[in-house]
């Protein structure tokens, strides 16, 4: 088999249907024979894309300034990331699922007196939920436990002047 992929891979070869290899291509540079060979691939990109990188941290960088100004603004409340997601391990993703993490729970809990509780579900602008953060919204609304979708601190603030939670800001 390793005979045929090699004589595959001769520069100007009828591959089928009238397909050739490119003339230029040398056999470390096809895809499908370097990954014949166990070795990993990276897509290339577009010569001349103009496209940006996805910013990985955007999302991040939101929770945290959502945490960060309600524990500024209503110190009363405990508000908590819940870090459900990023990368890990098969045997750590293993283990978290053993104690328990639960697909599509919210980024932020935030805790109230006399037991009140809000979910915020962080997203960048244009993102949307997952079919397992659906289903826990959906769940939490039945509950009637107030969640909400955020893509600013704006949201938030609305969020929390809907949900009558008194805040620093809202007394000036």
């Amino acid at each position: 088999m390793a005979r045929i992929i090699r004589d595959a891979a001769v520069p100007g070869k009828d591959i089928g249907l009238g397909r050739k290899i490119p003339g230029g291509a040398a056999m470390s540079e096809l895809p499908l024979l370097q990954i014949a060979a166990g070795r990993r691939v990276r897509p290339r990109k577009a010569e001349n894309s103009e496209a940006r990188p996805r910013d990985r941290n955007a999302e991040a960088r939101t929770q945290a300034a959502v945490v960060e100004w309600i524990r500024l603004v209503a110190p009363d409340l405990i508000a908590f990331h819940v870090p459900n997601g990023g990368l890990r391990t098969k045997a750590e993703a293993a283990r978290m699922k053993w104690v328990g993490v639960l697909a599509g729970v919210p980024d932020i809990v935030v805790l109230g007196l006399d037991g009140r509780c809000w979910l915020i579900e962080v997203k960048v602008p244009g993102g949307s939920l997952s079919p397992e953060q659906c289903v826990i919204r959906d769940r939490c609304v039945a509950m009637r436990i107030p969640f909400v979708v955020a893509k600013s601190i704006d949201d938030v603030r609305l969020a929390f002047r809907l949900w009558r939670i008194e805040t620093r800001e809202a007394k000036q």
